[in-house]
């Protein structure tokens, strides 16, 4: 059907914008890197989507550390989107809810136990309907974060209002 050099091209086609999305990434994150300082009174509604399948051994220190974050509460909320657990993912974060009622969280999970399991993508896209916040960020619940994620990333958003905020994930 398609011969070698077609699919040879194709591949060099893919890797080169592959290669020049990533400098312009790399390039993106060293210009702002020391540039943007959270400001001492951010006026943002934030709110994060934490999108979770069976990670009772990960959600408590990315709830924690969420919780533990230097923006206002008052500006802050979050919305944890179960995803079909099995395990107690769930109760963990009722309980959590519970132990720390100034975190607005909420707990989200499929009503009426029924048999369909959406995707990551689809519980996120989810999640976005029932967001307040002006600006959304989402993190994965095996993640942690800085003290200061969420103060930088609304500093940034105040200060250049730009269509899109990526940033780095250390392993």
């Amino acid at each position: 059907m398609f011969d070698l050099n077609f699919i040879s091209a194709v591949f060099i086609l893919v890797a080169a914008a592959y290669l020049v999305l990533m400098i312009m990434m790399v390039s993106g994150i060293r210009k702002y890197k020391d540039e943007i300082i959270p400001g001492s009174s951010p006026v943002t509604k934030v709110s994060i989507i934490v999108p979770a399948r069976n990670e009772e051994l990960n959600l408590m220190n990315c709830l924690e550390d969420l919780a533990g974050q230097d923006y206002p509460p008052g500006l802050l909320e979050v919305l944890l989107m179960d995803d079909g657990s099995t395990d107690r993912t769930v109760q963990i974060a009722e309980k959590f809810k519970t132990d720390h009622p100034g975190f607005n969280l909420a707990v989200m999970t499929e009503a009426g136990g029924t048999s369909f399991r959406p995707h990551k993508k689809e519980v996120i896209k989810r999640a976005v309907s029932f967001a307040t916040g002006e600006l959304i960020l989402t993190t994965d619940a095996d993640t942690r974060s800085g003290k200061s994620w969420i103060s930088s990333v609304a500093a940034c958003y105040e200060k250049s209002r730009p269509k899109m905020i990526l940033g780095p994930v250390a392993f």
